[in-house]
């Protein structure tokens, strides 16, 4: 079982998810199929493939820099503080 520290960090990544694909979709529309796709891929890859935890780490780390990426060209913030 997952630690609450990862867990945690898991619900704020989906959270960034969710609250990014709806701004992608109305004011990028052109990028909403490869966002979709390296979401896929990559949760595709941690649930079918045995990764060690620093891999599943890796992954994860990939997803977050490319929201931060969006966030910086797009000037917005997909963080979600619940």
């Amino acid at each position: 079982m997952k630690s609450e520290k990862e867990i945690s960090e898991l619900v704020w990544l989906g959270r960034r998810l969710d609250k990014a694909l709806p701004y992608i979709k109305k004011h990028q529309p052109d990028l909403t199929k490869n966002f979709l796709n390296l979401v896929k891929e990559t949760f595709e890859r941690i649930i079918l493939e045995d990764l060690t935890i620093e891999k599943e780490d890796y992954l994860f780390e990939n997803i977050d820099e490319a929201l931060d990426y969006l966030e910086e060209s797009f000037n917005t913030i997909f963080e979600n503080k619940l």
